[in-house]
């Protein structure tokens, strides 16, 4: 058990209370330990509290946290937003050069877009399944796809054709032991 002093509301109190104690009642709505550090301010009850103006200043606290809440802005700094996948985004490659970028996704698609305005250049269709890999060659000028089936084609990026295509197993197991995944993401962006 530790002793602390603490300053609540101008007075000193002598907290002979551990820091984490389990809540023996079950009262804890989330479960488990109770930290008293975790107290914001302590409100004395006693015969000469009104109950009107108590339960007006906890209303305000109320609002006063969910102010709080509401007030976590979350700043998008993308500059680019690529947003034509119908579902999850697995993959993404840029081209050596930084003029386009290939995203591959849930809805057996992938996608050769313009980096600066978010433009699709051409979509590679044709996988039988999610496509989780997608990647330029060297130079930019060819791209490779794979869905999770293991069908594997290869477009000129300049021509946007098909020139190669092989099917070689489930890719299942690749997935999940290279982690190359952006599972759960619905757009891909570049900041």
């Amino acid at each position: 058990m530790t002793t602390s002093t603490r300053e609540l509301q101008g007075k000193k109190y002598e907290d002979q209370h551990p820091t984490n104690v389990t809540d023996p009642a079950g009262e804890n709505e989330e479960g488990g330990d109770f930290d008293f550090g975790d107290i914001e301010e302590v409100i004395e009850l006693n015969a000469d509290t009104n109950p009107e103006e108590l339960a007006e200043r906890l209303a305000g606290l109320q609002e006063e946290s969910e102010d709080m809440e509401e007030e976590e802005v979350i700043v998008d700094m993308a500059t680019t937003v690529f947003s034509k996948h119908q579902g999850s985004v697995f993959t993404c490659s840029l081209s050596p050069n930084g003029s386009v970028a290939a995203t591959g996704g849930e809805d057996d698609l992938a996608h050769v877009w313009k980096i600066s305005n978010g433009d699709i250049c051409f979509s590679c269709s044709g996988h039988k399944d999610s496509v989780t890999h997608v990647c330029f060659n060297h130079d930019g000028t060819l791209l490779a796809t794979a869905d999770y089936g293991g069908y594997i084609q290869v477009w000129e990026v300049a021509s946007t054709n098909k020139v190669w295509e092989f099917e070689v197993g489930d890719l299942g197991r690749a997935d999940r032991t290279t982690g190359h995944c952006l599972a759960g993401v619905t757009t891909a962006r570049l900041g």
